[in-house]
Parts: structure tokens; C-alpha cells; sequence
């Protein structure tokens, strides 16, 4: 981990990165890893964490999940400097009270003249993938088509094939040709929410996010988010990229920890006696960020890089 690049990239300015967890489910140990890394990178760099709820899909979001979130939160140690709670400008990091400025953005786009309208279905896109055997995410097959207002019909941005270069903290130099390796990008669904990369990418610019930090998982958005950053800025910035590894299912190695690992949620964790400093000690044994297992405070996460 390069912690010495960032901190020579952001030139003097204050590192302000972000814990940004979506409700629809419990936290589990692999947010707990994502954890180690924001808020140990952040406080190493006398940095700020904001905390966002991203509940941009108001199908699968509930309020119970954000209760859950913030008392798992809290009985770690994982304080936010910044916020979803806070007493100024709260809800300013709840994405559901944002809407306006997710349309706001989606109508520069649609002045720019880079956004169509897209009646595919996913099973259609995927059997298209399939018969094509394309790794893109979508092929456009729809941007020819001019397709009018539909109520059905969600909104793509056009990603056209261009080379894209960003500075990982973990990989170096990176590149990535969005247009060629994504695809054309869902901005709004037919259900009428945003997507979550057009309200993350408006949200990191408000907040000023300028390290971003994230599982390994998201490193193929990663090009696509900074095309879509770019038309969306007046004057484009590069943020500072950390791509960290994951925590993997013990049975099923090639598996990542999701929401549907209910055995391992925090909140069963804390019920079965475990401590919030045990839990984040094995996280850091798992993740190869220690050498034994044992407690692991948070105030001392900066020392795992020193």
C-alpha cells in the first residue's frame, strides 16, 4: 500500500474519503474490512471519513437496515467525522433526499447530447452477451434506435471507446477503455431510480470526495465512473484510487461475503459474545494486515500501515 503516493497526489489538500454502505441488509465481516481500510488509510493521512447512506434503490432500501448500520457503527468504533447524522446538512448524505441533483445532473447529460432512452430487458442483454460473447455490460444495441419517452424505458449514457488513466494506491498506473470493456451505462431504471453509479459519482463531487476507497470488486467501474466524472465536471479532476481485497466465503473460497451470509452478520457476531476489538483483529489476520490473530482497536488501525 502506497500510502507515501497518496499523500504526494493530494498536493497539501485534506484527504476526504468515505464509508458509503446501501440498507437493504445487515453489515458482515466484509464490511468490517472495507472498514480497516477507510478509516486506517484516512486517520494514517489525517484524513476525514464521511459516512453516506446510499439508498438510491428505494425498492430493496429500508429504514431498519440504516438503524442496524449505525448501531453496528457504533458498537465497533467506527466514527464518521462527517455525515449522515450530523447536525449540519445531514441529509445532504442520505441519497433518497437528493434527488434533485441526480435529475439535475441526468438533464446536463441530456443536453450534452450523450443520453438515449433503452427498452432492453436484462434477460435480453444477457442472452445478447451470451450469443455475442461480449464482456461488455451493454452493447448499445438501442442507442441507434432514437426510442421515444417510454414509461418502461430506462437511460443509458453513450461510453464511446477512449483510454482512461488512474493512480490505484494498491496497483499503480491503471488504464481501462470504458466504452470497449463496460459499455453503455444505465443512468436511471424503469422502476425510476438513479443508478448507483450516476448517484455516487454526483455524491463524490459534492462532498468532494478526492480518495476513494473500495473492494477490489468495483475495479471494473472504476473507468466507466471517471468517463461519466468527466462530463460532469467543468474542470475534470483525478481522484485517488484504493482497490483493496476482499474477505472470501471459508467454503466457497471463490465466493466474496455478501448480505446473504446471514451467519456472518455483525449483529450475530455481537450476540454470541464476540467483541467489536476480536472482530476487527481477525478481520486484519484474514486480510493478511497482521501477522497473529487478536484485538484490534481502531484508534491503532493507522499502525498497520507505519
Amino acid at each position: 500500500m502506497d500510502l507515501t503516493g497518496i499523500e504526494d497526489r493530494l498536493q497539501g489538500v485534506k484527504l476526504r474519503t468515505r464509508f458509503a454502505p446501501t440498507p437493504s441488509g445487515f453489515l458482515h465481516l466484509g464490511h468490517i474490512a472495507h472498514c480497516i481500510y477507510v478509516w486506517g488509510i484516512a486517520r494514517s493521512l489525517n484524513g476525514q471519513v464521511l459516512l453516506r447512506i446510499e439508498d438510491h434503490d428505494r425498492q430493496r432500501s429500508k429504514h431498519c437496515y440504516t438503524e442496524s448500520i449505525l448501531q453496528d457503527l457504533d458498537w465497533l468504533g467506527f466514527e464518521a467525522d462527517e455525515g449522515y447524522r450530523s447536525e449540519v446538512d445531514g441529509e445532504s448524505f442520505v441519497q433518497s433526499a437528493n434527488s434533485k441533483l441526480y435529475e439535475d445532473a441526468l438533464s446536463l447529460l441530456k443536453e450534452k447530447g450523450v443520453t438515449y432512452f433503452c427498452t432492453c430487458s436484462r434477460k435480453l442483454i444477457k442472452e445478447r452477451m451470451k450469443s455475442e460473447a461480449s464482456g461488455r455490460g451493454y452493447d448499445g444495441h438501442c442507442r441507434q434506435l432514437k426510442h421515444p419517452l417510454k414509461g418502461d424505458a430506462s437511460i443509458r449514457l453513450e461510453v464511446n471507446s477512449k483510454m482512461l488513466s488512474f493512480w490505484d494506491a494498491t496497483l499503480g498506473d491503471s488504464f481501462q477503455n470504458p466504452g470497449l470493456e463496460f459499455g453503455d451505462l444505465m443512468l436511471k431504471d424503469r422502476r425510476l431510480n438513479f443508478s448507483y453509479h450516476l448517484s455516487v459519482v454526483v455524491d463524490d463531487l459534492r462532498h468532494k470526495v478526492n480518495v476513494l476507497i473500495r473492494g477490489l470488486d468495483l475495479l471494473p467501474a472504476t473507468g466507466v465512473q471517471l468517463y461519466l466524472r468527466n462530463l460532469l465536471e467543468q474542470k475534470p479532476t483525478k481522484p485517488i484510487f484504493v482497490h483493496h481485497p476482499l474477505l472470501y466465503q471459508k467454503d466457497k473460497p471463490s465466493i466474496k461475503l455478501s448480505k446473504r451470509n446471514w451467519d456472518a452478520s455483525i449483529a450475530s457476531f455481537r450476540k454470541s459474545g464476540f467483541s467489536a476489538d476480536q472482530l476487527i483483529g481477525q478481520v486484519a489476520f484474514e486480510l493478511g494486515l497482521t501477522k497473529s490473530e487478536g484485538k484490534l482497536k481502531v484508534r491503532d488501525l493507522k499502525s498497520l500501515w507505519a
